[in-house]
């Protein structure tokens, strides 16, 4: 019965991961502490939900109206 939970959580855990990465990658030169332009902080899913100086970038269970997507 645990191989049938891991295989359902297993995409949203490699999503996560890759999100993660990516996001480190590509974004967190900028956008990370304690350089973050904009006050925009990316490395914590504080400063992820907060947003920055605009407005916040995520709405959790709300993509369409999330601003980084």
């Amino acid at each position: 019965m645990w191989r049938w939970t891991l295989l359902a959580i297993a995409p949203a855990v490699w999503a996560q991961d890759r999100t993660m990465s990516l996001l480190a990658e590509r974004c967190a030169k900028c956008h990370g502490a304690p350089a973050s332009i904009g006050g925009f902080d990316l490395t914590t899913r504080a400063g992820l939900l907060r947003g920055g100086k605009n407005r916040p970038a995520v709405t959790p269970g709300d993509p369409a109206s999330s601003r980084l997507f």
